[in-house]
């Protein structure tokens, strides 16, 4: 068994393996060709339109006019609205690539030979993701988390390899793994050739074998999935659709676009929605922001396709006071390099106000006690953890999350639990959870009891004890999605709105922040223009900022008053 990697040497790799992932692999234009030709069979419609146009009830309406339609969406949250208004709808990241990688696997493999992967059981493919990557990372000594939240060195790791074959299929893998080698980082580079040899590739990006238990083992992640489909297999897996909306189209992949091709392989109308300026993928899985679209824009306008280009300008969610500041602040950011399209918000003011930490828990509360929908947008999984638990502790409410319930607030809730149970020493839940853990689930139970307390009109301790029992139930089974208050990074916040929106300016590493030269603004203009109401930017006495705060306000013209947080 190879010896254990150190995790200082993985980390600093990282940086490096980031800028080669980026910028060395190219795009493979055939993807984005074999898109175009699918544009070419078809009537196209595309939206383009600002924050809060409209761009997404547009598109189902011209897709509810087209016979049978569906939508395939980037955001999951996204997908759930579109489903709720009566369009079948799926994540290209997710349903559909899910659904071909059980599928493909099943076929392969006789289900009798994998029986003791339970996954294969219940198509739990997240399940088996995280199976085989936990197992890989923990053969080659690399930290690896199941928290999706984590950014543990083996975490990262499989990132990248996701930004290489959403770039380049599996010649972006084989790419990533011959560069490890180039690194001399040889025991990431097998962990990515045991990744891909237990995923069953073909062919794999490097020979290795593995038995496990005995058996071979072979699997198939969705990430491969999509890789494969764009390299040729599960043509024409969608059937029987006339309509097909494609929403939050600046966000795909040319290995995306190439997937949806081949996996619908014919519509009569294909409609797009787009925003350019709302692309935030580019650097997390190249995404292909506006490039494809104008080319599609030009080919309608030189009558090269059969369709049209519809343009929205007014927003129906934000204040226009502060869709101008969210203008300035993308020309600003942008160096100039980008100007966004010109648009108008309603004509209803929003406050837009500078606070500190103590600040912000304090208005969440009332806003909550109000019963007005909060969101909570920082820049990064750690501060979004670090937030929340400070949130939850503090207000008494829980905390809702876009990916998953972090490990670090399950936790807490957990605690909480025991101490309200009573059961058990509080040292002994001291050794199991640690101190902090300890410490923020007492400060829990405190909020929860008092919020209790002013709710109930019989005040028992035995009755107010089975409130919060009960509540810290809710907490575990319903803090996925969005709720009353939800936290998250401006990623998985795109296409959603919110009476009030915090921006937490804090990040934990000097490289995320957003300065003249670093960064991108387009997620802090997504984060911007979330609120159909007031707008706080939360500031912290020390650390990294996200992005310089003073310069905003000066952007924003408004008063930039210095508070501890």
């Amino acid at each position: 068994m190879p010896k254990a990697v150190h995790p200082a040497s993985i980390s600093g790799a990282m940086n490096l393996l980031e800028w080669l992932t980026f910028d060395v692999i190219q795009t493979n234009t055939q993807y984005v060709d074999s898109f175009l030709n699918l544009a070419r069979n078809a009537h196209n419609i595309l939206i383009i339109g600002a924050p809060g146009v409209g761009k997404t009830e547009r598109g189902l309406n011209e897709t509810a006019r087209r016979g049978k339609g569906v939508s395939v969406v980037f955001n999951r949250s996204v997908a759930k609205e579109n489903n709720s208004r009566g369009l079948e709808s799926y994540t290209l990241d997710s349903l559909i690539t899910k659904a071909l990688g059980i599928d493909s696997l099943l076929r392969a493999y006789p289900r009798g030979s994998l029986k003791n992967l339970e996954w294969v059981e219940t198509r739990n493919v997240e399940y088996a993701v995280e199976r085989i990557r936990g197992f890989t990372s923990h053969v080659f000594g690399i930290p690896y988390s199941l928290d999706p939240y984590s950014e543990a060195p083996g975490n990262l790791l499989f990132h990248y390899l996701d930004v290489s074959v959403n770039k380049a299929g599996i010649d972006g893998a084989r790419w990533l793994a011959n560069h490890l080698v180039s690194l001399k980082l040889n025991d990431a580079a097998l962990a990515l050739c045991l990744y891909s040899a237990m995923l069953g590739v073909q062919p794999p990006i490097c020979r290795y074998d593995l038995i496990y238990n005995g058996q071979s083992i072979n699997a198939l992640d969705f990430t491969f999935a999509r890789a494969k489909v764009a390299d040729g297999e599960g043509e024409g897996f969608f059937n029987g659709y006339e309509a097909l909306f494609i929403d939050e189209f600046q966000d795909y992949s040319p290995v995306m676009l190439a997937s949806v091709a081949r996996l619908f392989k014919h519509v009569d109308t294909l409609i797009i929605a787009f925003d350019d300026d709302q692309c935030v993928y580019r650097r997390l899985h190249y995404a292909m922001c506006g490039e494809v679209a104008l080319r599609l824009i030009n080919m309608v306008k030189n009558k090269e396709i059969d369709g049209k280009v519809i343009h929205l300008k007014r927003s129906h969610r934000v204040p226009d006071n502060i869709a101008q500041v969210a203008q300035r602040t993308l020309i600003r950011w942008s160096r100039g390099v980008r100007v966004p399209k010109a648009w108008r918000g309603t004509p209803i003011k929003g406050n837009i106000a500078v606070i500190n930490h103590g600040e912000m828990l304090e208005l969440v509360r009332r806003l909550a006690d109000e019963g007005k929908r909060v969101f909570i947008i920082a820049p990064s999984n750690e501060v979004v953890v670090s937030i929340a638990l400070s949130v939850m502790t503090y207000t008494g409410y829980r905390v809702n999350f876009l990916k998953d319930l972090p490990t670090s607030v399950r936790r807490v809730i957990e605690a909480a639990q025991a101490l309200v149970e009573g059961t058990v020493p509080l040292g002994d839940l001291a050794n199991e959870y640690g101190d902090q853990s300890i410490k923020l689930a007492v400060d829990l139970v405190e909020a929860l009891s008092r919020r209790v307390k002013d709710s109930l009109l019989v005040q028992t301790q035995t009755e107010i004890r089975e409130r919060v029992k009960q509540i810290l139930g809710e907490f575990k089974l319903k803090s996925i999605g969005i709720g009353q208050i939800t936290i998250d990074t401006p990623y998985t916040m795109k296409g959603l709105e919110a009476d009030a929106v915090f921006i937490i300016n804090a990040t934990t590493r000097r490289r995320v922040a957003l300065d003249a030269v670093h960064g991108d603004v387009r997620p802090l203009y997504v984060a911007l223009t979330r609120t159909r109401g007031d707008l706080y930017i939360v500031r912290f006495k020390t650390g990294y900022q996200w992005f310089p705060l003073d310069e905003f306000c000066r952007v924003a013209g408004i008063r930039c008053m210095r508070h501890d947080g």
